[in-house]
């Protein structure tokens, strides 16, 4: 709420007048609330309609939201099968397939000749990612890369360790949040990083499980995130003493205030710039946010809008720090 309170202060200043409508709707258990607000008469004339958040109350708004062709954004949904046969909708989240592709891009830019070695507890974890992955590493004409995968739950540590490469960078990605599995991965993993050159990278929902913090540092830990605040930024920077000055305390990435800016001032923007209809008009439509960017893709024609802009973190020094 305060996020978009200050895209809404920023844009009015900038001349762009927002008739924002805040209504108190959402529950994890009652639909009731969201029901009751949809009837009232001015939410069919809405330009935009952000959240609510709660999946059942967030699939009562996207119908109503199909019905008057209003777009509606989902700030935090996971799933992708909120936007299927549904075209008003914006996914905040980007999918497994923009994950998958971030990771791809950033090995075949900064590792070439390295060894992969992709990881997963079963055959069906994180299928539709790994295979994602797979497909854009192994699309590019990279004779030197070499690239391995191991099911853990049935061959073991012990098939990681073969697929090492003791003259080559072994770049090792679990595709896995078993909050078992990771740390003990990790810890195996640990015991090769004075012998071996490696390099472990994770997915999101790593920042969730507790790991050993001397086992990322020696292991070169990266981690594939949908967003990052770079707090050197000058952008960043003002926004946390507006904040400040307007509320008088710290904004928060947890409360989601560096998200509610972003979303309100991309799409605020974009129905300054391209009006009611400016889906048509998002591709290459770049907005750079605070902590998150926005890049919307269609996955298929009758479906909505997911996002695809994902980046990587690298654990340096005890720092987190964007690698581009």
């Amino acid at each position: 709420y305060a996020g978009v309170m200050m895209a809404t202060d920023t844009l009015e200043k900038e001349g762009c007048r927002v008739n924002l409508h805040i209504y108190d709707a959402d529950s994890e258990s009652d639909t009731l609330k969201v029901k009751r607000v949809l009837k009232k008469s001015e939410m069919a004339q809405m330009d935009l309609i952000i959240g609510p958040v709660f999946a059942r109350s967030f699939t009562i708004a996207s119908r109503f939201a199909a019905q008057h062709n209003i777009p509606i954004v989902n700030p935090l949904s996971r799933r992708s099968a909120i936007i299927d046969n549904n075209p008003t909708v914006y996914k905040i989240y980007p999918g497994e397939g923009a994950i998958a592709n971030a990771l791809a891009t950033y090995i075949l830019k900064h590792q070439p000749e390295a060894n992969i070695i992709v990881v997963r507890n079963t055959v069906a974890e994180n299928e539709l990612m790994v295979n994602a992955f797979a497909d854009s590493v192994k699309g590019h004409s990279v004779a030197s890369l070499h690239y391995a995968e191991v099911i853990y739950q049935n061959d073991g540590f012990a098939a990681v360790n073969k697929a090492m490469d003791g003259k080559r960078k072994n770049i090792i990605i679990l595709f896995s949040n078993n909050r078992s599995l990771v740390p003990s991965f990790v810890s195996k993993l640990n015991a090769y990083a004075r012998t071996s050159d490696i390099m472990l990278f994770g997915i999101p929902g790593w920042e969730d499980i507790e790991i050993e913090t001397e086992f990322l540092l020696a292991l070169d830990y990266h981690q594939v995130v949908p967003s990052a605040i770079d707090y050197n930024e000058r952008a960043t920077r003002n926004f946390i003493l507006k904040f400040r000055e307007k509320y008088g305390v710290q904004p928060l990435a947890e409360k989601a205030a560096y998200l509610g800016y972003d979303i309100t001032m991309y799409f605020m923007n974009a129905l300054k710039l391209f009006g009611k209809d400016f889906r048509d008009c998002l591709t290459g439509f770049n907005h750079p946010g605070i902590e998150s960017d926005f890049m919307f893709r269609k996955p298929d024609a009758a479906g909505g809008f997911e996002n695809t802009s994902a980046g990587i973190m690298h654990f340096d020094d005890y720092r987190w720090v964007e690698d581009k």
